[in-house]
């Protein structure tokens, strides 16, 4: 059993050796994580049902993301590897803030056409920065620490998302009534929407400041774990895909649609949504720090399961009720659930495989993410309209524990390889 002086003394160790470059990394997600996560999830599915569009374009449009994100993500790997880690995350960063500031000028078109052209194109340049910074910025944020600390900066990175998250969404819950009295439009306009999402734009300055400051760490020759492959390991990466898939076609059901769940089934403010949406980061938050020590008894792989499992459970919590206390505690499990998922799944997946293939193992999990959730968006928002959010919510939390087995059977099969 770990004490409690043993946890500060192995964080504070942790901490004063993560070194520049790490915590340039964490600057970069921080203020993204308040931003993107924050602000751009939040407001931007209530901004485009503001422009009169129902569940369906609002799926259509977060599928379109994701399904060019899930394309982009192998090439995404391949050029980072070829243009180095730096220069990746600032051409990616551009592009996606470029595609974030396109989306709020359809409030300010007069036709049709020409709004939903923008909402698409937003799309497209916002998943070619995002798969590229995404799928560069875990292999970039490993080669910036030393081996054993690897779990301890993918876990404060994760604390540091969730605290920016949950300050964001708050900010971004109070946004829109903040332009709605600057410009005399009530908030069944998009307008307020519209400046909201641009006052975000606006903040993510610094994450772009910090990563050209950031420099490549030198090519070393690091040795993977004796289980890695030497070569490119396709068998591997083609089961975590599948997990990853999975996962997310459960993830994303609930992700996709939860703010829009809030404000028209259990009809809160978007005050109220923004505060019930950021209560949750306190989870992750508060239980996130705790996965390098679980990772340290257990391994990251076992770590990765018990979120998983974690989140569906959460998942039917939210779905039974339509009240939204049950809504609460279901979405803030299942978001400190996803966050120690997430940390503890990233270390594994570029732990497992020889360093030169962690950019193509990066690729190819995110690329599954993203058809995932691609799919879960898609189908999420014709589901709702056919069957209702209950059915959602209990189709979510099957595709997470089908997810679940896949993984307890790929860890029995690497136990197996290793004895």
């Amino acid at each position: 059993m770990v004490g409690v002086a043993g946890i500060r003394t192995t964080w504070m160790d942790a901490l004063r050796g993560f070194g520049r470059n790490a915590y340039l990394l964490f600057i970069a997600a921080g203020v993204l994580g308040f931003v993107y996560w924050g602000i751009t999830y939040l407001l931007t599915n209530l901004f485009v049902t503001r422009l009169g569009y129902g569940t369906d374009v609002v799926g259509n449009l977060n599928a379109l993301f994701y399904l060019l994100h899930m394309a982009l993500s192998v090439p995404a790997g391949a050029l980072g590897g070829r243009l180095g880690a730096r220069r990746s995350l600032i051409i990616g960063g551009m592009l996606a803030i470029a595609g974030w500031a396109v989306a709020p000028a359809a409030s300010f078109l007069l036709y049709p056409s020409a709004r939903i052209t923008a909402l698409v194109a937003s799309r497209v340049v916002s998943a070619a920065g995002g798969a590229l910074f995404i799928v560069n910025s875990g292999p970039a944020l490993i080669g910036a620490v030393e081996p054993q600390a690897g779990t301890f900066a993918f876990a404060f990175n994760g604390t540091v998302v969730s605290l920016t998250t949950f300050l964001g969404s708050i900010c971004g819950g109070f946004l829109p009534p903040l332009f709605s009295a600057l410009t005399s439009k009530n908030l069944a306009s998009s307008i307020p929407y519209a400046y909201s999402l641009w006052a975000g734009v606006l903040v993510l300055a610094p994450a772009l400041l910090a990563i050209f400051f950031f420099r490549d760490a030198p090519r070393t020759a690091e040795s993977a774990p004796d289980h890695a492959w030497g070569r490119a390991p396709w068998g591997i990466i083609l089961v975590i895909a599948g997990v990853r898939f999975l996962r997310e076609c459960g993830y994303g059901g609930v992700l996709n649609f939860f703010n829009v769940y809030l404000d028209s089934t259990i009809r809160l403010s978007t005050s109220l949504i923004g505060i019930l949406v950021s209560m949750s980061s306190i989870a992750s938050i508060v239980f996130t720090p705790l996965m390098p020590l679980v990772a340290r008894r257990w391994g990251t792989g076992p770590t990765s399961l018990a979120g998983l499992l974690a989140m569906g459970a959460s998942v039917l919590v939210i779905g039974f009720t339509r009240h939204w206390l049950s809504a609460a505690v279901g979405w803030a499990g299942m978001t400190a659930a996803n966050t120690i998922n997430e940390t503890a799944m990233q270390v594994y997946i570029l732990r497992i495989v020889a360093p030169q293939w962690r950019a193509l193992m990066s690729g190819a999990a995110n690329a599954a993410t993203t058809l995932g959730l691609a799919f879960s968006s898609s189908a999420g928002g014709y589901l709702i309209g056919t069957l209702g959010y209950p059915a959602l919510f209990g189709i979510s939390a099957a595709f997470i524990f089908a997810s679940s087995a896949a993984f307890t059977g790929h860890l029995a099969y690497m136990g197996r390889r290793r004895r």
